[in-house]
C-alpha cells in the first residue's frame, strides 16, 4: 500500500463509531419559530433524568448544495412556508455508505443509516428548552470525524449531554472527500467547501440558537478526529471569529499533517483524468466535475482509493498554512481544551492499515515502511531507524515491536501535533486545558484484542454519555457502574467549559491548566493530573529528528591520499552509532586495455570531492547468474552493472570525519568461485556499529580477466588475488582517514574469499599488510578451485575466440583485444573452462600444498570453520540438476567423485567412498544425504582441517568453528531436510539481523537469531582486536590444538572435538592406502604360489573384500587326463593374475546366455574350455590376517551339464556374513559324467573335481584367512545333488563340517545309471566312434580334439549322464549307503521352493506351448526322467493318477504335472534326505522357500509361485552385489530386507551348525513332526511339509512296486 493510499485509509477512519442510543416516544411534536421558518419537532428523555428533550432533526443551515453550487461556498438556506417536520434523520452527504455500514457492524451497537444525498446541509438540535423559552443555555455545535470522506450527524445523539450538561447540543453536517474538499488551488475551485459549510452552520447558529433556548454569545465547538481538526482550524480561521467562545479539539488538532492536501492540483488532475475530463486548464477541469452524477463521483471514490481530498491553503479560510498560524500565534484565542486516548492507534487504525497477522507481532521493516507517510525524509533507512529505535528499542521482540508500532502511529498522528497544538495555544496566552483518556469501554474491549487501551474515539461513549441514552443508537450491552460514573464526570467537564471555559467544577478532581509543565488530566474510572504527555518522543520527533535530518542532507566528507570523499550515514537497528559509509573508493587503476591481463597499478588522484554514495560497478561476470541465485533468498537488493573498470572497495566506519580513531580494521574478501561476487552483495555497517570497528569490502577481477594464465611470463595469472594484495596496500596508506588502524588489519572471506584468505597467509606479498585471518568455507588446501593446467584453459579460450594459439604471446595479445561482450559470450557458452588459483611465481612461488606442508608462511593468528551442512543445498542443487532432492541413487552420486581425484573413476574406489558415507542402505533419501555430506567434506571440511593442522604445527594461534544455526529466512526457502549451508554463517558475522543498509531481508529473523547476530559479531570483533574471539559474556572457544579443538556456534554455543574426525582419517588416510593398494592389487601367497587379486566392495557394507579369480586347484584335464581321475594342480613361479573369470566347462554357452536372461541377470559370460578346473575365492579377510573365518564353498547345478563359478558372486555374502566363500567348477556333461561301467571310465569324474576342489580348500584356504575346520559346502539342483553324494562319498569325509543342500539330492528317482555301458554305446555310435567295447569307445573320445569335445557334448541335455557306482567316489548303491548310514553325519539344512518345477524345468523339459495346457499322456510321460525303464510305465501312470486324477481339464493337468513333478524330483527326496540325516542323528534343518525376487516373478506367467534356483538371488545376495553381475531389474525393499535375512540364517549355519541368531524368527530343527521353516518375507514356522503326497510317494508306491516285483518274479518262478 503506497503512503497516499494509507494516508486516505487513514482519515477515511478516523471516524467515530461509538454513537449509541435509544428512543423514547413523544405522542406530540413540539414546534419553533426559526428565521428560515417553523419545525415539528420531537421529544426525548434520558435514562436517570426527568429533563425533556426537545429534538429538531434534518434543519437546513444552507441552500442544497447543488448544479452551479457543486464546489462553491455554501448559501444561506432559504426559507420556507408551514411546519417542517424535523423529527427524521437527514441524508447523509455523499460517502461510500457500505463503508460507514462495515465499519459500524464493529460495534457493540446498531443504528439506522440513512440514505446518502447531495443535499446534505442540515444539522439536528437538541435542546432542554422548551419552544418559547427564552432560556439562554450554553450552546455546544459538534463537528463530526471520519476523514473528512465518511461520517454525519446521525451517528451521534446530543440528548444524554443536553440533559445532564443543560445545554443545547448542535450536531452538523458538512459535504465531504471529492465535493467538500476538491481543489484546483485557485479561484476555480478553492476547495476547503466542508469547512465553509461549518462556518455556514456556525453562522445558522449564531441566528437561530435563541429559538432553541441557546446563548448565541456561549458557543462550544467541539468535535473527534477530523472533527477536531475542523475545531482546531476555526480557531485558526478569522472566517469564524465572534462564531463561537470556547473549543474543544478531540484527538485531532490543526497540527495534524496527515489531513492536509499541499498540493490540490495533482489530485485535481487525477481526478479529472479519471473522470475522463479536459485538463487543459482548471476552469475546465472544474466545470466538467461539475457535471458528475452522485454515481459518478461515488465510482471515482471507489476506484481511486489514494485519491487525497484534504485541507488546503485556501486564501479565504486559510489565508496561510496552519502550521504558519500556529507559530504566529495570530488566532481566535480562545480558551481551548484538546487531548488523546492512551491508545489512539490501539487497534481500529492499525487492523485497518497493518494487513493481517499484524496482532501477532511485526516486523521493523513493515513498520518502517509507513513512517514516510508522515515525513518523506523517513524513506531514508538511515532516519527511518532512528525513530525506530526511539520507540522499538533494540528488540526484535515481534509483540514488542507491534506494540511499538502502535504508539507511533498514536504519536505522529495525534499526541505530537495535539502537544504541538497546545503549545501554540498556551504561549499566545489562550487558556488551555489538555487531556488523556485512559478507558477503554468495557462493551468494545469484548471485541478487541487485550492488549488494547483506549482507543481512538473511545472517549465519545462517555462524552456523550451514551451509558443513559434512549434515541436512536443502540448499545448491545450495558455498561458497568463505574462507566456510568465515568459517563457523570466527563459531561461534566465538557459542560463545565461549555459554561465557563474551564472544565473544572463542585466535585469534580481539579483539571490543572496546561502550563510550562505542560500539566494535564489522565481521565478513567479514577481522574490524575500529571505532567508532560508524550514529553520523550515529543522532544525526540520535533528537536532531534529534526536536527539529524538536517545533518543527514550535508553529508560526511573524509580526506585521502588520493582526493576528497562524499559518503553517506547508516545506523544499525539496536545501536545508536552513526556509520559513516564512503563507497565506491578507487583503489588501482582501471585494468583496461594494456593493463587487461597484468598487475594492478596504483590509483591516480583526484580533485574536489568525489561523490562516494553509490554502490560501484561490479567486476566482468554473468550478471543474470547473481540475479537468479539471489532470487532463492530471502533478501533482495539493487544489483550494480558489470564494468572491466571495477577496483574499487567500500568503507563503513564508526568513525567521524577528521577522528583519529585508530580502530581495528576488517578487510572482508567476497566469494563467488573467483567468477562472481561483489562489494555490493554485502554490507559492513552492522558489523562496525556493534564491534566499532572498521570494515572494508573489496572487489577484485574474476574469471577470464581475473586468473586467466598462460602458465608464463606473458600471462602468470592470479590477478584477481593481486588486486586484493593492492586494495591491502591502499587499506594501510588511508585507512587512517577513516579511523582505521593500519597495525591492526583482520582480512577475512568465505567460499572463494575464504580459499584467498588463506592464500594471502602463504604469500609472501602479502607480508605485514594484515595481522590476523579468517578463512570461512573455504581455505588453501581446497584443489578443486586450484588450476594446475592453465595453459590448457588458456588455449581452449583461444579456440573459443578465434584466437591464434601458436604461441602464448599470440594468445594473451589477442585476449587482451576481446570486447566485454565476447569475454562474456565465452564464459557462457563454455562453462566447463576452469580459472582457477596458479602457482604463478610471484603469488605463489610453489603450490599451495607444498607451502601448507613446509610451514614457510605468515604465522598469523587463524579463525577458520565450516557450516555443518555446507553443501546442504545451493551447490547440489546446481550440481546434480532435477529431482534430486526427491533422493538419489549410489550411481548417480559416484559419476561426481572424479572431479575430487581421478582414481574414484574406479568403482571400487568410489564405492568405497560411498559405504563411508551411505553405509550399506540403498534407500534414496540416505543417499541423498550422504552425497551433500561428500560434497560437503571433499569441497570444504576435509581441506579446512588439512589448513587448520598446517598452521597449528607451524606454531600460529588457530581457532576453528562449525556452524550449526541455518537462517529461519532461508531455510523457508529450501527443503526441511537441509542444515546450516554454505554461506549461512555470513548473515549473523555480518549482522543483517539488525541491518539497515541497502540489502533487505524479505523476513525477520528470530530473537534468537538475533542472540546469535551478537554473539557472532562479538567473536569475530574479539578476534580482530586481539587475535582470539573469546572474551566477556561468550562461551570459551578453545584453541584449536592436538584434539582438535573447536568451537560449535549456534543458538547455543558448544565446544568439541576432531570435526569430522572420522572422515578426515578415511579420505586422508585410508582412502589414499587403498588407492595405493588398488593400484598395486592384493596379493597372497599359496602353496601353489602367488596370486594378485582384486577388491570389492558391496551395497550396505563398508567391509572391503578381496576376490582371487580363476585359481587353479587341478591340472588342466586336458590330453591324456579327460576321463580321468583329477590331478593336483601345478606350482607357478611369480605372481598369477587372479583378476579375471576362468573359463567355464565345456558346455552349451549360447544355453546359459538364455537362462541369464530369464533371471534378470547381465554379465560377460567366459567362453569355454575343457580347462577349467578353477576356483573363485571372495574374502573379507586381508592377505596375511590369520582370521580363522568360516568357509562356504559354492557347488553350481545345472543337470550336471551346465554352470561355472562365474555366474555367482560371493562378494555380497562374504562380507554381510564375515566368512570366505569358495566358488569351484567341475566337469560337466559327457566329459564329467561318461561312464562306461568299468575301468576304461569309471565315470564320476565332475565329483572327483569337486573332491580335488574341497583338498584344495583343506590345504590353502588359510591363505584366505579361511579356517580349514570350518567348512560348510552348499549347492543348489545339481549342486544340492552333489552336496548330497559328497556326503556319502567316503573320498569327502572330512573336508567339510556342514552342509547344504538345495533343490538337489542324491535320493532324486533314477539319479544311478543303472547300465551305463548302453549309454556309453550310444554315445559312440552318434560320434562315429567303435561301439563294440568299452575300451575302443574311451580311446576314440580321448583322441577327440578340444572342438569335437564341445560339439558331442552339445549333443546331450541335462541328466543325460548319471552318477555311477564306481567304487571309488560311489563304493555302493546310494540306497544301500543311506541304509547303512555309511556317511558323513553333519549338520544339514536342505530344502526346497514352493514351486519347483513351476516354469524354468517344466520348460526345458516339456518345450513351447505346455504352459497353454498340457494331456494326461505329456504329463505321465514326463516322469520317464526318474522312471525311464519301459517296464515302469506302470508306475508312471500310478502316480500321474494320483496326482492328475480323471480330470481332462489342459490347465488343471498344466498345475497338476508342475506339482507332481517338484514332489517327485525335489520335495519328496529333500524330505526324504532330511528323514535319513536326521535318523542318524545328525541336526537337520528344513525349508521351504515361499516368495520369489521381484525381478524375476515379473518375468513369469502369474500362476508360478517359488520357481526352481528362485532362492539364490536371495541366498548370494544379489540385491546388494557391486561385482560383475548386474541385476537389470530392481529389487524391493522387501527382497533387500529377505537376502538380509537368508544370508543371516545360511552364514550362521556356516559359523555355528545353527541357522539360529540374534535377530532372526527361529528356524526349528527337523524332528518327529518333520519341523520346517517357511521363509519369505515372513518367516512361519511348520509341520509336515506335503504330508499328502509324501504317504504315497514314501509309503504306498514302494509297497505297490514291491507288491508286484514280488508277483514278477513268483511268475517268473
Amino acid at each position: 500500500m503506497s503512503a497516499v493510499m494509507r494516508r486516505s485509509a487513514v482519515l477515511l477512519l478516523c471516524v467515530t463509531a461509538l454513537t449509541l442510543q435509544s428512543t423514547v416516544k413523544a405522542s406530540d411534536g413540539a414546534v419553533v419559530q426559526t428565521k428560515s421558518g417553523s419545525l415539528k419537532g420531537g421529544h426525548l428523555t434520558a435514562q436517570g433524568k426527568e429533563t425533556v428533550i426537545y429534538t429538531y432533526l434534518g434543519i437546513p443551515f444552507a441552500k442544497p448544495p447543488l448544479g452551479p453550487l457543486r464546489l462553491a461556498p455554501p448559501q444561506p438556506a432559504e426559507t420556507w412556508t408551514g411546519v417542517r417536520d424535523a423529527t427524521k434523520q437527514p441524508p447523509m452527504c455523499v460517502q461510500e455508505r457500505q463503508v460507514l455500514v462495515d465499519l459500524l457492524s464493529n460495534f457493540s451497537q446498531s443504528m439506522e443509516i440513512p440514505e446518502i444525498s447531495e443535499d446534505c446541509l442540515y444539522l439536528n438540535v437538541y435542546t432542554p428548552s422548551k419552544p418559547g423559552d427564552n432560556a439562554k443555555l450554553p450552546v455546544m455545535v459538534w463537528i463530526h470525524g471520519g476523514g473528512l470522506v465518511m461520517g454525519s450527524a446521525s451517528m451521534f445523539d446530543g440528548h444524554v449531554l443536553a440533559a445532564y450538561q443543560d445545554v443545547v447540543v448542535v450536531l452538523i453536517q458538512y459535504r465531504l472527500g471529492v465535493l467538500g474538499f476538491f481543489s484546483t488551488g485557485d479561484e476555480h475551485a478553492a476547495g476547503n467547501y466542508g469547512l465553509l459549510d461549518q462556518v455556514a452552520a456556525l453562522q445558522w447558529v449564531q441566528e437561530n440558537i435563541p429559538s432553541f433556548g441557546g446563548d448565541p454569545g456561549s458557543v462550544t465547538i467541539f468535535g473527534e478526529s477530523a472533527g477536531g481538526v475542523s475545531v482546531s482550524l476555526h480557531v485558526l480561521s478569522l472566517l469564524s471569529t465572534n462564531l463561537f467562545h470556547y473549543a474543544i479539539a478531540e484527538s485531532g488538532t490543526a497540527a495534524m499533517d496527515a489531513i492536509m492536501n499541499p498540493y490540490p492540483l495533482f489530485t485535481a488532475k487525477a481526478v479529472a483524468n479519471a473522470s475522463g475530463c479536459d485538463v487543459s486548464s482548471t476552469k475546465e477541469i472544474v466545470d466538467c466535475v461539475r457535471q458528475l452524477s452522485e454515481e459518478d463521483v461515488l465510482k471515482i471514490t471507489h476506484d481511486n482509493p489514494i485519491f487525497r481530498f484534504g485541507v488546503t491553503t485556501d486564501g479565504q479560510f486559510l489565508p496561510k498554512s496552519a502550521e504558519e498560524l500556529l507559530q504566529s500565534h495570530k488566532f481566535n484565542k480562545v480558551p481551548l481544551m484538546t487531548g488523546v486516548t492512551n491508545d489512539e492507534c490501539g487497534y481500529m487504525l492499525p487492523n485497518f492499515m497493518a494487513g493481517p497477522g499484524w496482532k501477532d507481532g511485526m516486523d521493523r521493516e513493515q513498520i518502517a515502511q509507513f513512517l514516510p507517510m508522515f515525513n518523506p525524509d523517513l524513506q531514508d533507512p538511515f532516519l527511518a531507524e532512528l525513530v525506530l529505535n526511539e520507540y522499538l528499542g533494540t528488540s526484535s521482540d515481534r509483540i514488542k515491536n507491534r506494540d511499538g508500532f502502535r504508539e507511533i502511529l498514536g504519536d505522529l498522528f495525534f499526541n505530537i501535533p495535539a502537544r504541538k497544538t497546545a503549545n501554540s495555544h498556551r504561549d499566545s496566552g489562550a487558556p488551555v486545558y489538555m487531556y488523556e483518556f485512559q478507558h477503554p469501554p468495557s462493551l468494545f474491549q469484548k471485541k478487541r484484542p487485550s492488549f488494547v487501551g483506549s482507543d481512538h474515539g473511545d472517549e465519545l461513549l462517555f462524552v456523550f454519555g451514551y451509558c443513559f441514552g434512549k434515541g436512536h443508537i443502540k448499545i448491545e450491552e450495558k455498561l458497568t457502574e463505574e462507566e456510568h460514573e465515568l459517563c457523570k464526570t466527563v459531561m461534566a467537564y465538557w459542560g463545565n467549559f461549555a459554561r465557563t471555559g474551564s472544565p473544572n467544577g463542585p466535585g469534580l478532581t481539579e483539571w490543572p491548566k496546561y502550563g510550562a509543565e505542560a500539566e494535564y488530566l489522565s481521565i478513567g474510572l479514577q481522574q490524575k493530573p500529571a505532567k508532560n504527555p508524550k514529553g520523550k518522543h515529543l522532544t525526540f520527533v520535533t528537536e532531534t529528528l529534526q536536527q539529524i535530518i538536517k545533518e543527514r542532507k550535508e553529508g560526511a566528507v573524509v580526506q585521502t591520499k588520493s582526493g576528497s570523499l562524499k559518503g553517506g550515514h547508516l545506523t544499525a537497528q539496536g545501536k545508536e552509532t552513526v556509520i559513516y559509509t564512503y563507497m565506491g573508493i578507487p583503489f588501482a587503476k582501471p585494468p583496461l586495455g594494456p593493463l587487461r591481463l597484468a598487475p594492478p597499478q596504483p590509483t591516480e588522484t583526484w580533485t574536489g570531492v568525489r561523490d562516494a554514495t553509490k554502490q560501484p560497478p561490479m567486476c566482468v561476470q554473468e550478471r543474470q547468474v547473481l540475479v537468479d541465485l539471489l532470487s532463492n533468498f530471502s533478501l533482495s537488493m539493487e544489483i550494480p552493472e558489470i564494468s572491466e573498470d571495477c577496483l574499487y572497495l567500500n568503507v563503513y566506519t564508526p568513525s567521524k570525519p577528521g577522528d583519529n580513531a585508530k580502530l581495528p580494521v576488517m578487510v572482508w574478501i567476497h566469494g563467488g568461485g573467483l567468477v562472481m561476487g561483489s562489494a555490493s552483495m554485502f554490507d559492513g555497517h552492522v558489523l562496525a556499529a556493534y564491534q566499532d570497528v572498521v570494515v572494508v569490502l573489496i572487489q577484485y577481477r574474476l574469471g577470464l580477466l581475473g586468473f586467466m594464465s598462460t602458465g608464463d611470463e606473458h600471462a602468470a595469472g592470479n590477478y584477481g588475488l593481486l588486486d586484493q594484495v593492492a586494495a591491502l596496500q591502499w587499506v594501510q596508506e588511508n585507512i587512517p582517514s577513516f579511523g582505521g588502524d593500519p597495525g591492526s588489519v583482520t582480512i577475512f572471506g568465505e567460499s572463494a574469499g575464504g580459499v584467498s584468505v588463506s592464500l594471502h597467509v602463504l604469500s609472501l606479498l602479502s607480508t605485514n599488510l594484515f595481522h590476523y585471518a579468517i578463512a570461512e568455507s573455504g581455505t588453501a588446501a581446497m584443489d578443486a578451485i586450484m588450476n594446475p593446467y592453465p595453459l590448457f584453459t588458456a588455449q581452449a579460450v583461444a579456440n573459443a575466440s578465434g584466437c591464434d594459439v601458436s604461441s602464448t604471446k599470440e594468445i594473451v595479445d589477442c585476449v587482451r583485444q576481446l570486447s566485454e561482450e565476447d569475454i562474456l559470450k565465452i564464459t557462457h557458452e563454455n562453462p566447463m573452462f576452469r580459472f582457477g588459483v596458479t602457482t604463478d611465481g610471484q603469488f605463489l612461488p610453489k603450490s599451495a600444498e607444498e607451502l601448507l606442508q613446509s610451514h614457510k608462511f605468515n604465522k598469523v593468528p587463524l579463525m577458520t570453520g565450516v557450516t555443518n551442512d555446507e553443501c546442504g543445498f545451493m551447490l547440489p542443487d546446481f550440481m546434480a540438476g532435477p529431482g534430486w532432492k526427491d533422493g538419489m541413487d549410489r550411481e548417480q552420486i559416484a559419476q561426481f567423485f572424479p572431479m575430487f581425484n581421478p582414481d574414484l573413476q574406479d568403482p571400487f574406489l568410489a564405492e568405497l567412498v560411498l559405504n563411508e558415507y551411505l553405509g550399506t542402505s540403498s534407500d534414496r533419501i540416505k543417499n541423498r544425504d550422504g552425497f551433500r555430506e561428500i560434497l560437503g567434506d571433499l569441497f570444504f571440511n576435509i581441506p579446512a582441517r588439512k589448513t587448520a593442522n598446517s598452521h597449528r604445527d607451524s606454531g600460529a594461534p588457530v581457532y576453528m568453528y562449525e556452524f550449526q544455526h541455518p537462517p529461519s529466512i532461508l531455510q523457508k526457502k529450501r527443503p526441511s531436510f537441509v542444515g546450516s549451508d554454505h554461506g549461512d554463517e555470513l548473515l549473523f558475522v555480518f549482522g543483517y539481523c539488525f541491518g539497515k543498509g541497502h540489502i533487505k531481508l524479505e523476513e525477520k529473523p528470530t530473537e534468537e537469531e538475533h542472540e546469535l547476530c551478537k554473539t557472532v559479531m562479538d567473536y569475530w570483533g574479539n578476534f580482530a582486536r586481539t587475535g582470539s574471539p573469546n572474551g566477556p559474556g561468550l562461551t570459551e572457544w578453545p584453541k584449536y590444538g592436538a584434539e582438535a579443538e573447536y568451537l560449535s556456534i549456534g543458538l547455543q554455543q558448544k565446544p568439541g572435538k576432531n570435526p569430522k574426525g572420522k572422515h578426515l582419517t578415511f579420505v586422508t588416510d585410508k582412502l589414499q592406502q587403498i588407492i595405493k593398494e588398488r593400484k598395486e592389487g592384493p596379493v597372497v601367497h599359496t602353496k601353489l604360489g602367488s596370486l594378485k587379486g582384486s577388491l570389492l566392495t558391496v551395497k550396505g557394507k563398508e567391509t572391503i573384500v578381496y576376490s582371487y579369480l580363476g585359481v587353479p586347484f587341478a591340472k588342466p584335464p586336458v590330453g591324456p587326463l579327460r576321463l580321468a581321475r583329477t590331478q593336483p594342480a601345478d606350482t607357478w613361479e611369480g605372481v598369477r593374475d587372479a583378476t579375471r573369470q576362468p573359463p567355464m566347462c565345456v558346455q552349451d554357452r549360447e544355453g546359459v546366455l538364455s537362462e541369464l536372461e530369464f533371471f534378470s541377470m547381465s554379465l560377460e559370460v567366459p567362453e569355454v574350455s575343457e580347462d577349467c578346473l578353477y576356483v573363485n575365492v571372495y574374502t573379507p579377510s586381508k592377505p596375511g590376517d590369520s582370521t580363522n573365518l568360516p568357509v562356504m564353498v559354492w557347488i553350481h547345478g545345472g543337470g550336471f551339464s551346465f554352470g561355472a563359478a562365474s555366474l555367482y558372486d560371493g562378494s555380497v555374502l562374504s562380507a554381510y556374513e564375515n566368512v570366505v566363500v569358495v566358488l569351484i567348477q567341475y566337469r560337466l556333461g559327457l566329459l564329467g559324467f561318461f561312464s562306461t561301467g568299468d575301468e576304461h571310465a569309471a565315470g564320476n569324474y565332475g565329483f572327483l573335481d569337486q573332491v580335488a576342489a574341497l583338498q584344495w580348500v583343506q590345504e590353502n584356504i588359510p591363505s584366505f584367512g579361511g579356517d580349514p575346520g570350518s567348512v560348510t559346502i552348499f549347492g543348489e539342483s545339481a549342486g544340492g545333488v552333489s552336496v548330497n553324494l559328497l556326503m556319502l562319498s567316503p573320498l569327502a569325509s572330512g573336508l567339510f563340517h556342514r552342509a547344504i543342500a538345495e533343490s538337489g539330492t542324491a535320493v532324486w528317482p533314477g539319479l544311478e545309471t543303472s547300465n551305463p555301458l548302453i549309454s556309453a554305446q550310444n554315445v559312440a555310435k552318434s560320434s562315429n566312434c567303435d561301439g563294440r567295447t568299452s575300451s575302443s569307445i574311451v580311446e576314440c573320445i580321448m583322441r577327440w580334439s578340444s572342438e569335437e569335445a564341445e560339439k558331442y557334448s552339445s549333443q546331450y541335455k541335462m541328466l543325460h549322464f548319471r552318477v555311477a557306482v564306481d567304487s571309488y567316489f560311489l563304493p555302493k548303491p546310494i540306497e544301500e549307503i543311506i541304509e547303512k548310514q555309511e556317511f558323513s553325519k553333519v549338520p544339514l539344512i536342505t530344502g526346497i521352493t514352493d514351486d519347483e518345477f513351476g516354469l524354468l524345468l517344466a520348460a526345458y523339459f516339456e518345450g513351447p506351448g505346455w504352459i497353454d495346457g498340457m494331456t494326461k499322456e505329456q504329463a505321465t510321460d514326463a516322469l520317464t526322467l526318474g522312471y525311464p525303464d519301459q517296464e515302469d510305465r506302470w508306475i508312471r501312470e500310478l502316480v500321474a493318477k494320483e496326482y492328475i486324477g480323471a480330470t481332462k481339464d489342459s490347465i488343471q493337468i498344466r498345475d497338476s504335472y508342475r506339482e507332481m513333478m517338484g514332489d517327485v524330483f525335489f520335495n519328496i527326496p529333500a524330505l526324504k534326505l532330511a528323514k535319513y540325516q536326521r535318523a542318524s542323528g545328525a541336526p537337520v534343518y528344513l525349508y521351504e522357500f515361499q516368495d520369489a525376487p521381484s525381478v524375476i516373478k515379473k518375468n513369469k506367467p502369474s500362476f508360478v509361485g517359488v520357481d526352481h534356483a528362485d532362492e539364490i538371488l536371495f541366498i548370494q545376495g544379489s540385491c546388494f552385489t557391486k561385482a560383475h553381475i548386474t541385476i537389470t531389474g530392481a529389487f524391493t525393499k522387501e527382497d533387500d530386507e529377505l537376502c538380509r535375512t537368508v544370508m543371516a540364517y545360511w552364514g550362521n549355519f556356516a559359523h555355528t551348525g545353527s541357522p539360529n541368531g540374534p535377530g532372526l524368527p527361529a528356524w526349528p530343527e527337523y524332528g518327529a513332526e518333520a519341523e520346517y521353516l517357511g521363509i519369505g518375507v515372513q518367516q512361519k514356522p511348520g509341520k509336515n511339509l506335503k504330508a499328502k503326497h509324501v504317504k504315497f510317494l514314501t509309503e504306498t508306491l514302494p509297497e505297490l512296486v514291491r507288491l508286484r516285483r514280488e508277483k514278477s518274479e513268483h511268475l517268473e518262478l
